[in-house]
């Protein structure tokens, strides 16, 4: 057996040993509870990296345990969302990726589902159990949110610093294996791994910058590839946008106004940042009447006309005074007055912002039509087109 094997089976099995001790020394009157962490296992350096906001070696501090998501006289049989978390203070002794701004001698704290509280005790098979001075490799997720703790990209996001069976050594050759922290692991971590990640800058390409779009709702989807775990935001409510993998889904509502708008898409990582801007038209306006002509008699009579727009507010004039214009909730009414002359013309201007639409009216006059005298515009003529007054015109 060679000595590296010898030191990994002597520490899972102190490992253990402890979580057995933990156990025992509860008691009989401390509840025990099965919880799962859900790990998450990742199957290259590569996207451990790239699922981290931080790559970094630390320095366990102390730990504290606390309720998650507790309320006011709740307890986790009236509300089970409530869980219990192991959070480990640590201090930053090296940084070879960050996006959040890490640097030497921060304090820190990475979160772990499970831990003793009060009068039980959360197991979680999955918890990585810290103690006061060990020398870590972490990687990290920092959440959104002042003061939250981190939480470990997965499963195998822990390792040793230096490898225990060299204590001794502070420089470290690029093939030297870095130990998980968990013991055997699908991954194999190196001090070349680690001089790459804290080497390569980070880098950020989007497919295009620009996206201009109509007034209506649209759909689109825009490449972000990255070295590293990216963060994406948009300016406007109006503009969502979701990041699945190197892929961002942007959806963008219809446009309500009459003037343009601007969205600003951010994608960062770090100190990296690339933008997108997204511009939509302006709502188009639209005015419309049920009817853009009127030709009637020259008796008195009326007609509705139905007014269609998306603008907030329209009026209507008529330009003459013996066509009156009433206003109705979706349109208006025109009234021609009896016309004894002859035929005559009216237009009917209706605008909404600046739209503008026009009904043409044509009446018929009774004397162009044979129908009144035209000497004393007092009586209709009889049926072979003579005045009852004794007129001594004859019209027809």
């Amino acid at each position: 057996m060679t000595m590296k094997k010898y030191f990994l089976r002597i520490i899972i099995l102190a490992m253990m040993v402890l979580s057995i001790s933990i156990l025992a020394s509860c008691g009989d009157d401390v509840e025990i509870i099965e919880i799962s962490g859900f790990p998450r296992v990742l199957f290259s350096i590569d996207e451990l990296t790239y699922s981290a906001t931080d790559v970094l070696r630390v320095e366990i501090l102390d730990e504290r345990v606390e309720m998650l998501n507790i309320a006011g006289g709740e307890s986790r049989y009236t509300n089970p969302s409530l869980r219990v978390c192991t959070v480990h203070r640590f201090r930053i002794l090296e940084v070879y990726r960050s996006s959040t701004g890490a640097e030497i001698g921060d304090i820190r704290e990475v979160q772990q589902l499970g831990g003793r509280y009060e009068d039980e005790y959360w197991v979680n098979r999955n918890m990585q159990r810290f103690r006061s001075g060990d020398d870590l490799i972490l990687f990290l997720v920092q959440r959104e949110g002042e003061n939250r703790p981190a939480i470990l990209v997965g499963s195998n996001a822990v390792y040793w610093f230096p490898p225990p069976i060299n204590r001794m050594t502070t420089t470290l050759s690029d093939n030297q294996v870095i130990q998980s922290f968990v013991g055997d692991t699908n991954l194999t971590l190196t001090a070349g791994d680690l001089k790459h990640i804290a080497e390569t800058p980070i880098t950020i390409a989007l497919s295009q910058h620009e996206w201009i779009i109509g007034a209506s709702q649209a759909i689109v989807t825009i490449q972000a590839t990255s070295n590293h775990r990216l963060n994406v935001s948009s300016s406007a409510e109006w503009l969502t946008v979701e990041r699945w993998g190197d892929t961002l889904h942007l959806a963008a509502e219809a446009n309500p106004n009459f003037t343009e708008r601007t969205a600003v898409v951010t994608v960062s990582a770090g100190e990296i940042v690339e933008t997108l801007t997204v511009t939509q038209a302006a709502k188009v306006p639209t005015l419309a009447l049920a009817r853009n002509a009127w030709n009637t008699g020259w008796l008195t009579t009326s007609v509705e006309v139905t007014v269609t727009t998306n603008q907030p507010s329209w009026n209507v004039v008529s330009d003459q005074s013996w066509l009156s214009v009433v206003r109705l909730n979706n349109g208006f009414r025109l009234i021609a007055d009896t016309n004894h002359g002859e035929d005559r013309t009216a237009t009917v201007t209706v605008t909404a912002g600046v739209l503008r639409e026009m009904v043409t009216v044509r009446q018929d006059g009774a004397i162009n039509h044979g129908l009144i005298c035209s000497v004393c515009f007092q009586f209709e003529l009889d049926e072979e087109g003579y005045c009852p007054n004794g007129c001594i015109i004859h019209i027809r």
